[in-house]
């Protein structure tokens, strides 16, 4: 099994990513007024970047499949409940919806480039060893 050579570098990053993301979505901001059919496109896109990078970030802490997946699932959710809760914004059933999408699309990243974190770790120490 390989392993990471800076592990709590990358915790710091997956944590930090994870709590930054559940930060800004209770940020209260005004999107653009990009829309399509009256949907803030902006948003939705903005949505579907941020839960991209949320499973490839929290893959190096959540080792098995399943887990990884319900922990996305409720994060999801949990973001579009606390927006909600704090009244900055509803619970938008298309940001929910660009959420999983998000995830999956870095699920997808995942699977076809599973050792994507150990070669950027091993690129970082051998750019140290110089």
């Amino acid at each position: 099994m390989k392993q990471l050579y800076f592990k709590n570098f990358w915790y710091t990053i997956a944590n930090l990513y994870s709590f930054c993301l559940l930060i800004f979505a209770i940020y209260p901001c005004r999107p653009h007024n990009t829309t399509v059919m009256g949907i803030f496109l902006f948003d939705k896109v903005l949505h579907l970047f941020c839960y991209f990078w949320l499973p490839i970030v929290n893959s190096i802490m959540i080792k098995t499949f399943w887990p990884l997946i319900s922990f996305l699932f409720f994060f999801s959710f949990l973001t579009e409940f606390l927006q909600y809760l704090t009244n900055c914004g509803g619970v938008e059933f298309l940001d929910i919806i660009s959420n999983l999408i998000g995830c999956a699309s870095g699920l997808i990243f995942i699977v076809i480039f599973p050792n994507i974190i150990f070669k950027i770790d091993q690129q970082i120490l051998n750019l140290l060893k110089k």
